[in-house]
């Protein structure tokens, strides 16, 4: 009986005195029954009427009730908008608001803000003309000849938050060319949204030879990009936003300039709440880099001094072997907002490092630590009276357990786990709910297939959730403040983990697996088997820049011209092309209406995956709302398709797991045994054609249903 129905069937039937329970037991309890069906109906009208009081308010009321309330305050509602992030509950909940302010660039800003959901700064362009100023009316700020000394402030030229000044331009605004003059009016808007990342490990560039290693990129795919901001609230509809409150790229002077000015202020960039940490972890140790002087934990004791510097990392990009500026003294790092980077003293490297920061992105879609409760429930419950198991782990290198649940600090660990649970459940004939929840922004290395002898087994009465989600913690008792983890509940948001390497799925007669909010760094290859449905959301499929290169090509072009003796010379330099990537996704399938995986359905639903192989034909290819490179392959069979049993290295690695499992089941291991022994695979080779055009997505005889993607290829 799940936790929810128990609820529901006790809440009247507690309330009757015992003896008329007792006596309902004897009979086979009727009486509770009737009482439920009560019940049901009650909890119905309950939340009719929870519903019907929220929707008295703009803050609570469903989002089809916003135009009824914009109408008794005379609002004039404009179309509506159906895409994400777009709401009119903010503008008709500041509608008195606007018409207090009407004509000011406070509430032009702050409709703009409601209507679209973009953060925006409003400028008065009159405020910015180079004029003669009335002595008993000054305006400090507006200086006529720009202070070239101020070199912070000379980066925010022509910017929504500068403030030189332009002589009047009398062309039309509407020739994006004539925006300074007395009438106009702009409002700068932030199209791309912050996400917040931590203890996120960052990437450690690979050793070349000449320059010493310590040096890493925030982004654990190698990738160089600038760090965001953490825009702190503002207080009030009449205030004008600053660079602080907008989720803009960070900047380097503007970071170092509050550093070098002694203790920021609390609403600074390393204030309250600071937009970067470092940790460096030696071993077993974790010290964090402050980026200000900051009081010892023990009293009496020094203060720790800075240790976190801002400064330029850039390095020539023709120069494989050009070293990044590194700190001068032992125990400090740099730090380059702007492209990611930062950089440790040679001899000084740590043994990983560990960062807090924000990345950009357009919209909520691949993986990422935005709230995806959309698609996964936040309590699963399975009705043990009708033979439904659930298997519920944790993976995390941050978090312990506080009761009895089993948390792994590695994913293989789990999948071990889940394989030998689901071929038991198998043997039981019983239905298995798993749940791997990954409880970090960690990054996970090893790939998870048949040569490391983990690949992810699914029967046919199993389904998998493989999801992103802390394992939240509960109060057990209130006396004596412990807490524990009730099996099946999830809080989907806040992290985004980092899967590096490949991940194999067999199907073994069926199944079904849920991939949800993972960075996967590797392929996603479904093995030639029979699973019955594969559903990948709000995640990413990539490979990192190690996998796109080569052996630089042959083309060379000149670089520059070089005098040698009278004559010119022409120097070339080798460039290096990125070869065609692997694909994200494959499924091995035939055409073969009976064959492999033939009745396989695909779901792809807000991923971003770097392209889809189908060798065969599906029952189903839906894919909505995602972006698909171009690292689709034209496979052909390079050894004749044959059946096989399975791998005996993984057959034997199963086994061991049962000997070292205490509370394995004694008889599962002649079971598991014999199971494996009749496991068969199609063993199959494929080789990708030379010189195919580049491609999203490769199928054959596939009906797909694409919808609101992008599709960089053919």
């Amino acid at each position: 009986m799940s936790e929810t129905r128990r609820t529901i069937e006790e809440r009247f039937y507690a309330l009757l005195p015992q003896v008329h329970r007792t006596r309902d037991l004897a009979q086979g309890e009727p009486l509770r029954a009737l009482l439920a069906i009560l019940e049901h109906e009650f909890q119905a009208v309950r939340d009719d009427t929870q519903g019907l009081y929220d929707d008295w308010f703009v803050e609570t009321c469903k989002e089809w009730v916003v135009p009824y309330i914009g109408d008794l305050l005379g609002v004039e509602l404009m179309r509506a908008l159906e895409a994400e992030g777009f709401t009119q509950r903010g503008y008709v909940a500041n509608a008195l608001g606007y018409r207090r302010r009407k004509g000011t660039a406070a509430m032009l800003e702050q409709l703009a803000f409601d209507v679209t959901g973009w953060p925006t700064r409003a400028v008065e362009y009159f405020q910015r003309l180079a004029t003669t100023q009335h002595l008993q009316h000054l305006h400090r700020r507006a200086l006529v000849t720009a202070s070239l000394r101020n070199s912070t402030q000379l980066e925010l030229v022509d910017g929504p938050f500068g403030d030189e000044c332009h002589t009047g331009e009398v062309r039309s605004i509407t020739s994006q060319r004539g925006r300074f003059n007395i009438p106009n009016v702009g409002l700068h808007v932030w199209r791309l949204r912050r996400y917040p990342l931590e203890r996120v490990e960052a990437k450690a560039v690979e050793a070349i030879v000449g320059v010493p290693a310590g040096r890493f990129h925030f982004d654990v795919l190698g990738r160089q990009g600038a760090l965001f901001n953490n825009p702190r609230s503002e207080t009030d509809i009449v205030q004008l936003a600053e660079e602080r409150e907008v989720p803009a790229p960070l900047r380097r002077r503007a970071l170092h300039a509050e550093l070098a000015n002694g203790k920021p202020p609390a609403d600074g960039w390393f204030g309250n709440q600071p937009v970067l940490r470092v940790i460096r972890v030696d071993g077993n140790s974790q010290t964090e880099l402050w980026a200000i002087e900051t009081p010892a934990p023990i009293s009496g004791d020094p203060p720790i001094p800075a240790k976190l510097h801002i400064c330029n990392l850039a390095a020539d990009p023709d120069e494989a072997k050009t070293d990044w500026p590194r700190p001068a003294t032992a125990g400090h790092v740099n730090v380059d907002p702007q492209l990611g980077r930062l950089s440790f003293k040679a001899g000084d490297v740590p043994d990983a490092v560990l960062v807090h920061y924000s990345y950009g992105f357009s919209a909520d879609l691949g993986g990422g630590p935005y709230d995806r409760r959309a698609t996964v429930p936040e309590r699963i419950d399975v009705d043990v009276d009708n033979n439904l198991r659930l298997f519920h782990r944790g993976v995390s290198k941050d978090k312990s357990k506080v009761g009895t649940e089993v948390i792994h600090t590695s994913l293989g660990d789990a999948i071990d786990a889940w394989n030998l649970a689901a071929l038991q459940a198998e043997h039981d004939g019983a239905e298995l709910e798993g749940v791997i929840s990954v409880m970090d922004s960690r990054s996970y290395i090893g790939s998870l297939t048949r040569a490391t002898g983990r690949p992810i087994l699914l029967p046919a009465s199993a389904r998998l959730r493989l999801v992103a989600a802390d394992w939240p913690t509960e109060i057990d008792n209130p006396v004596i403040d412990s807490r524990k983890r009730t099996a099946g509940r999830l809080d989907p948001s806040g992290v985004r983990p980092h899967l590096l390497g490949n991940i194999e799925v067999l199907g073994l007669g069926g199944g079904t697996l849920e991939i949800d909010g993972l960075l996967i760094e590797g392929s996603l290859i479904v093995l030639a088997g029979s699973l019955m449905s594969l559903a990948l959301r709000h995640s990413t499929l990539a490979v990192g820049p190690k996998l796109h290169r080569r052996r630089p090509a042959l083309r060379r072009r000149p670089l520059h011209l070089r005098r040698v003796q009278g004559s010119a010379r022409a120097c070339f330099r080798r460039r290096r092309r990125p070869i065609r990537r692997h694909g994200g996704l494959r499924i091995e399938s035939s055409n073969d209406s009976n064959g492999t995986n033939a009745g396989l359905e695909l779901e792809l639903t807000r991923a971003i995956v770097d392209g889809v192989t189908l060798t065969g034909s599906l029952a189903a290819v839906r894919i909505r709302d995602c972006i698909l490179a171009t690292g689709a392959q034209l496979l052909e069979v390079k050894t004749e398709p044959k059946l096989a049993a399975l791998a005996t290295p993984l057959g034997a690695h199963l086994v061991d797991l049962v000997d070292a499992d205490l509370n394995a089941d004694p008889k599962l291991k002649p079971m598991l045994t014999a199971r494996l022994a009749t496991i068969t695979i199609h063993d199959i080779t494929w080789d990708s054609k030379p010189d195919a055009a580049p491609s999203s997505m490769i199928g054959l005889k596939v009906d797909a249903d694409i919808d609101t993607s992008t599709l960089l290829g053919t």
